[in-house]
């Protein structure tokens, strides 16, 4: 799969070349991607290669606080698709984790089920795209 071509789609937002807006490009997706890319470079060295582990590392990190985000039941109702009542039921059978109190429950995005046949995408990670123009300045100002 190709990444960002710098292409926008009708809403002006950037696609990849396959035209998917890259806010809905699933983040494993890109860091596989990332990673192909690094593979290639690696043998070169230089500070593009340390940059773009930096940028892996990154994207990791901010994937795991994403999925770790905590959710109200209303979020967690509108995100999965399921009625709240029907998120409460999975708690009281354990298959879903309460992190709040009794009185006010919350789960974890990463462990919400997603109902079946729901048509909206599931949340991304918003993944902005950045120009090389941008990339070579901060590998250029790292350097000063």
């Amino acid at each position: 799969m190709s990444y960002p071509s710098g292409r926008k789609g009708g809403s002006g937002a950037a696609t990849c070349r396959v035209g998917i807006p890259l806010a809905l490009v699933p983040v494993a997706d890109l860091i596989a991607h990332l990673e192909s890319k690094l593979s290639v470079m690696r043998p070169y060295g230089g500070d593009v290669v340390v940059a773009l582990e930096q940028v892996i590392r990154d994207v990791n990190m901010l994937a795991e606080r994403f999925d770790s985000s905590i959710l109200t039941l209303e979020q967690a109702a509108r995100e999965s698709g399921y009625a709240k009542h029907s998120i409460r039921r999975m708690m009281r059978q354990g298959k879903l984790q309460n992190v709040g109190v009794d009185r006010k429950p919350m789960v974890r995005r990463g462990e919400l089920p997603r109902k079946p046949g729901l048509d909206s995408p599931p949340p991304r990670l918003q993944v902005h795209r950045t120009s090389r123009q941008q990339v070579a300045r901060s590998l250029i100002e790292q350097g000063d």
